[in-house]
């Protein structure tokens, strides 16, 4: 992270909203990919202007996806991805295996071990526990990415899955 990323870090409590990752699996690249661009513009434009005013411009890490055998490229630092609103990564809430690592854990998600960091990690949907996205993609395959299971565990969607919710992030001044 480069200093950009200090400050006080929002994670949406709930599901946002039903969004494809990369809609007919056009690859897992996050910063190529069809939730990011919703979130920077359309999820962004629905905030209120005194929001928006506050919401910081930061460099996040990501991968660059698109691989299916662990070669993914990390950036970082001055070369991350350059966002207003994002999702977590899979490193960020808690999680290894099956995706990159991008960043380091939140501390929101690092007390507790099994069920109880797994309760950090459920969101809601009027009140039914949802899957939610990561912006992690997959070491296995180019069309997939990490997410999170409606039990706060791990699970792996591939990026045209229509049943997966947004659960926005983004960094404000401390």
């Amino acid at each position: 992270y480069d200093s950009s990323c200090k400050g006080t870090w929002l994670l949406m409590k709930e599901g946002y909203a039903q969004v494809q990752w990369n809609p007919a699996n056009k690859g897992n690249t996050y910063a190529t990919s069809a939730i990011h661009t919703y979130l920077n513009d359309t999820f962004y434009n629905l905030l209120d202007e005194a929001v928006k005013e506050v919401v910081k411009q930061v460099k996040i890490p990501y991968a660059s996806g698109g691989t299916s055998n662990n070669t993914n490229t990390i950036y970082t630092g001055s070369n991350g991805l350059s966002t207003r609103i994002f999702l977590p990564s899979y490193s960020e809430v808690g999680l290894t295996g099956n995706t990159t690592t991008e960043g380091s854990m939140l501390s929101y998600f690092s007390s507790g071990k099994g069920d109880a960091a797994n309760t950090k990690r459920i969101a809601y949907s009027n009140g039914t526990a949802i899957f939610w996205h990561t912006r992690s993609p997959s070491t296995y395959t180019p069309y997939s990415h990490g997410g999170i299971h409606k039990t706060g565990g791990p699970s792996t969607f591939t990026t045209s899955d229509e049943w997966c919710y947004a659960r926005p992030a983004m960094i404000m001044p401390s």
